[in-house]
């Protein structure tokens, strides 16, 4: 979750700053760190590996 709000953050920053004719929003950045969640546990069945 951390890595997902963190680029997302990153990518709203960018925006802000180098004025891309773009809104900048907060919301953005939440709801990308709520899909990189559940992108992460819907894909949890291939994390284990074979013992």
């Amino acid at each position: 979750m951390a890595l997902g709000a963190g680029c997302s953050a990153l990518v709203e920053t960018a925006q802000y700053v180098l004025r891309l004719d773009r809104v900048s929003s907060v919301d953005d950045v939440l709801v990308n760190a709520a899909g990189a969640v559940l992108a992460g546990l819907a894909s949890r069945h291939w994390w284990r590996t074979a013992a």
